[in-house]
């Protein structure tokens, strides 16, 4: 016969899996503990007074699973929001790298149109000399057509 061959019913609620495998492994520790004390000193009594509150206190919280259940709804809230906030943060991340992107490519963008510019005035610049150039010949072809013309119908003396 070995020192765990008895069976102890704290509770005849049923629990969900969650909470009935937190109560096992709470049962599993404190009995180990308690195992480990008789078995370093064979003349300690098996339950400590100590032990006995912390059984007790151990079946109050296992017989009102209510208080388990809310503990471990807060748990699983608190999972959901940290995988929400790192799935925001992944999110934030990749939305900062495509603003970077787009940053840079405004910046080359902007550095575009500035040599449009400069080379649309240039151009400019350009066609108005053109402009004048054609009018400057056609005012001298005008210029000289007035002439010829005085010149051929002008009375000679």
């Amino acid at each position: 016969v070995t020192a765990f061959s008895r069976v102890v019913v704290l509770t005849n609620s049923v629990y969900s899996e969650e909470s009935g495998f937190h109560l096992l492994e709470d049962l599993k520790t404190r009995f180990y503990v308690v195992y480990q004390e008789v078995k370093s000193n064979p003349r300690s009594t098996i339950i400590i007074p100590s032990e006995k509150r912390f059984m007790y206190e151990l079946a109050y919280k296992y017989n009102n699973p209510g208080s388990f259940e809310t503990l471990s709804s807060a748990q699983d809230t608190i999972n959901k929001t940290a995988g929400l906030m790192k799935g925001n943060l992944d999110k934030m991340m990749a939305q900062t790298a495509n603003m970077n992107k787009l940053e840079m490519e405004s910046f080359e963008i902007a550095e575009q149109a500035q040599e449009f510019e400069r080379g649309s005035m240039q151009i400019s610049r350009v066609m108005r000399l053109r402009k004048y150039k054609f009018y400057l010949l056609l005012g001298a072809l005008a210029l000289l057509v007035i002439l010829f013309l005085y010149l051929w119908f002008s009375p000679s003396d």
